[in-house]
């Protein structure tokens, strides 16, 4: 099966570039930052039930995160 036009591997973003330009590195890897989002959203469950239902005010959730 052919691929669309334009999308392939090459598009594929080089973070090393960025590291050795800027001496900027991800703070986390994909499993660490997605285990840190699902114990983030277990913690909280009243702020995204808040959110869910409507009531979510934008608050800074930052403030009671324990993560």
């Amino acid at each position: 099966m052919q691929d669309r036009p334009g999308h392939n591997v090459r598009n594929a973003i080089d973070a090393s570039i960025i590291a050795r330009e800027l001496y900027w590195w991800l703070a986390h890897t994909f499993k660490s930052g997605l285990r840190k989002t699902v114990l983030l959203y277990l913690q909280n469950t009243a702020w995204w039930q808040a959110v869910l239902k409507g009531r979510y005010i934008l608050e800074k959730l930052a403030a009671g995160v324990s993560v």
